[in-house]
């Protein structure tokens, strides 16, 4: 599920989406509203500097041991 953060401050290590969808990128870094995202297209990694009201909160892929562990 997507979350907007509009207003709140991106760190490096969230997962985002551009509002438009898209891939889920991780922050790799942010300097006031300028937020760089990195995201990997088979074996390649992409970063792109995007306005942080461009972008959304996007949640974490669960790893196997998430899907596997019973809560």
């Amino acid at each position: 599920m997507r979350q907007n953060i509009a207003g709140n401050s991106f760190k490096i290590g969230d997962t985002a989406m551009l509002r438009s969808g898209g891939h889920l990128m991780t922050v790799v870094s942010v300097d006031g509203n300028d937020v760089t995202c990195a995201w990997s297209v088979r074996d390649d990694v992409k970063t792109k500097l995007f306005p942080s009201d461009a972008l959304i909160k996007g949640e974490k892929p669960q790893t196997i041991e998430g899907l596997l562990r019973e809560d």
